[in-house]
C-alpha cells in the first residue's frame, strides 16, 4: 500500500478484497448474527501469532479491555474487602459477551472467597444469545463461580418487563447485588481505540452502538455500505499538518503489523456500591 502520511493514494488489492469478503459475509446476516461478528470476530480478534486469547494484550480489534483492567480489578478487590462477613458475593455482568472477562479477572479475584467459605454468585444479562451460552459455559469451567439468574436480553426490557408483567419468567435477584460490571452501560466514557487490518473490518467495528435492536431480523447493509463509504473516503483525502483526519482515522503498528485505527470513546461501566437492589 502506497501510504502518504495517513492517506493513501489509491484502495489496495488487499483492501478491495477485504471489502469484497465483508460486503458478502455481511449480506444475509440477522442483527442478532452481526452483534455476535461485530465482538467475536472483529473486537476480539488475536494479533498475529496469538492462536487463542490469554490475556486483554493478546486483542488485536480493541485496547479497552487493556485499559479497564485495571480499574475492574481494584473496584472489584475493595467490594469484595467491604461484604466479606456475608455468606454470598453477589455479581451482576451486564452486557457480559462471551465471558473472556471471567478468564482475565473475574474468577482469580472471586477465588478470594473460597477460604471464607463464601458462595460466588453471577447473575447475566446478554442480548447475544451465542454469547450468553459461551459466558454460561466458562463459568461451569471453575468450581468457586455459580450461575445465578441468567436473562437473554437488555437490560432495559429485562428491568421494564418486571415492571409491567407479575409473572415474567425471568426471576429478579432475592438479595442485594455486591457488584455490577457492565462493559457496554452509559456511566462514564473510556477514551479507547479500534483496529482493524482493512477499512471494511474497521467499518464493521464502527457498526458498534448503532444497531438499535438485537433482534432476528434481517440486518440492513446500507448501514455498513455508508460506514465504509465514509472511511474510504476519510482514507483518501489528505489533510493539513497537524490535522486530523474524520473519525482520528490514523495507521499505526500494533501486535507487529501496519493496521488502521479510531479512536472511539467505548462506552463501558463499573459500577459499585453498598447495596443494590434491581
Amino acid at each position: 500500500m502506497d501510504i502518504l502520511g495517513d492517506s493513501i493514494a489509491a484502495l489496495s488489492p488487499d483492501e478491495l478484497s477485504a471489502e469484497h469478503k465483508v460486503l458478502a459475509e455481511f449480506a444475509n446476516l440477522t442483527n442478532s448474527q452481526v452483534y455476535e461478528h461485530i465482538f467475536s470476530q472483529r473486537m476480539m480478534l488475536p494479533k498475529r501469532n496469538v492462536a487463542s486469547l490469554h490475556s486483554a494484550s493478546d486483542i488485536l480489534g480493541t485496547d479497552s479491555c487493556e485499559l479497564m483492567l485495571p480499574t475492574l480489578h481494584e473496584a472489584l478487590q475493595t467490594e469484595l474487602f467491604n461484604t466479606k462477613d456475608s455468606p454470598e458475593f453477589h455479581l451482576l455482568d451486564i452486557g457480559a459477551s462471551s465471558g473472556e472477562i471471567i478468564d482475565w479477572c473475574l474468577a482469580k479475584e472471586l477465588e478470594k472467597n473460597i477460604q471464607l467459605n463464601r458462595q460466588n454468585i453471577i447473575h447475566v444479562v446478554e442480548p447475544n444469545l451465542i454469547l450468553l451460552k459461551a459466558y454460561q459455559q466458562k463459568i461451569c469451567e471453575f468450581p468457586h463461580l455459580n450461575q445465578g439468574i441468567v436473562y437473554n436480553g437488555r437490560v432495559q426490557d429485562y428491568l421494564v418487563n418486571h415492571h409491567h408483567f407479575d409473572d415474567f419468567e425471568t426471576p429478579l435477584p432475592l438479595t442485594p447485588l455486591d457488584f455490577i460490571n457492565g462493559l457496554h452501560v452509559i456511566n462514564y466514557l473510556l477514551p479507547s481505540s479500534f483496529y482493524a487490518r482493512s477499512l471494511a473490518d474497521m467499518a464493521v467495528l464502527l457498526l458498534t452502538g448503532q444497531l438499535s435492536n438485537v433482534n432476528e431480523r434481517r440486518f440492513d447493509t446500507k448501514l455498513l455500505d455508508n460506514v465504509l463509504r465514509q472511511l474510504k473516503e476519510a482514507a483518501l483525502t489528505p489533510v493539513g499538518m497537524n490535522e486530523k483526519k474524520r473519525f482520528g482515522l490514523t495507521r499505526c503498528m500494533r501486535g507487529g503489523e501496519m493496521v488502521w485505527k479510531v479512536d472511539f470513546p467505548l462506552i463501558i461501566s463499573i459500577i459499585r456500591k453498598e447495596k443494590v437492589h434491581m
